[in-house]
C-alpha cells in the first residue's frame, strides 16, 4: 500500500493495524451512515476530537492522531482540540496523511 494512492478508511485501517502489530492499545469511534446519507458518531461531546488514541502500555506513551488525506485540512474544531492538547497533556498530538507511511511506523514501533 505503500507508494499508491488510499482513501481515508483504507489509511485508517492501515495505521490501526500497524499500531495494534506494534503493542498499541486502539480507539476509533467509527461513524455510521444515517438514512438520510450523513455521517454520525455515537459518541457526544465537541466536533473535532482526533480520529485515534493511541496508547502502548509498555513504553508509557499516549497519542491523540488525526487522520487526513494528502491535501485534508483541519476544520476550526479540529484545530482548537489539538492547541487544547497540546498546551493542557503532556501528550502527543499528530496529524498524519498516507504519504507519512514510514514515519508513522517509525513511531509505532518505537513510541
Amino acid at each position: 500500500m505503500r507508494g499508491e494512492a488510499v482513501n481515508e478508511a483504507e489509511f485508517t485501517t492501515l495505521v490501526i493495524e500497524m499500531a495494534k502489530t506494534f503493542g498499541w492499545l486502539v480507539h476509533h469511534q467509527r461513524p455510521g451512515r444515517m438514512a438520510d446519507g450523513r455521517w454520525r458518531s455515537s459518541i457526544q461531546g465537541h466536533k473535532g476530537f482526533p480520529d485515534l488514541v493511541l496508547v502502548h502500555p509498555q513504553k508509557y506513551k499516549l497519542y491523540f492522531v488525526e487522520l487526513k488525506s494528502e491535501t485534508g485540512k483541519l476544520s476550526t474544531e479540529q484545530e482548537y482540540w489539538r492547541d487544547a492538547i497540546c498546551v493542557s497533556l503532556p501528550y502527543r498530538w499528530a496529524i498524519w496523511r498516507p504519504s507519512d507511511l514510514d514515519e508513522i511506523e517509525e513511531v509505532l514501533r518505537n513510541g
